[in-house]
């Protein structure tokens, strides 16, 4: 079973109006594709140059992904990051951003009116191992199934930044 909680922007759970589950329980899933592909980058080593010309460098793993799938190194040479500190840093920051792509999902579900753009979810999924985990709605598209007589909304979810 699959529960959408809806989050304002203290990060609480919104209280859902409407006859809806107590608790801000706001809609249950009928469908749903998780897509959580590894990532093509998980470890990053930066070089610089210092002003008197030495090399520098800083590097930076995602611990997860690494004990998942192993390494997946990508060497940046960059002259004008003078400091290992600032090497570690953009590799640093090269590593989160691939981080952020990591968790992506579809969802299909009623339509629920006060979901917008940019909204941060909480989903909790038993089969999927998400136990209230946050996600940032990217994408919402409003379809009618002729079908069943319904309309079905489906979000496009990322990981929040």
């Amino acid at each position: 079973m699959l529960n959408l909680y809806p989050l304002n922007s203290a990060g609480l759970n919104q209280p859902v109006s409407g006859g809806l589950a107590p608790g801000g329980l706001a809609h249950r899933a009928t469908d749903v594709a998780w897509g959580m592909h590894a990532l093509e980058v998980n470890t990053v080593v930066v070089y610089g140059e210092a002003v008197d010309g030495s090399l520098v460098w800083g590097q930076a793993c995602d611990g997860d992904e690494v004990a998942r799938v192993g390494y997946r190194l990508d060497i940046i040479s960059e002259p004008a990051v003078p400091t290992a500190a600032w090497c570690t840093s953009v590799a640093s920051a090269i590593v989160e951003k691939m981080r952020l792509w990591k968790l992506t999902g579809i969802l299909q579900a009623l339509p629920n009116c006060g979901l917008e753009v940019f909204d941060v979810v909480q989903i909790t999924d038993s089969h999927a191992n998400l136990d209230r985990s946050t996600f940032r709605v990217a994408a919402i598209t409003l379809s009618y199934d002729r079908t069943q007589g319904t309309i079905v909304q489906t979000l496009s979810l990322q990981a929040p930044w």
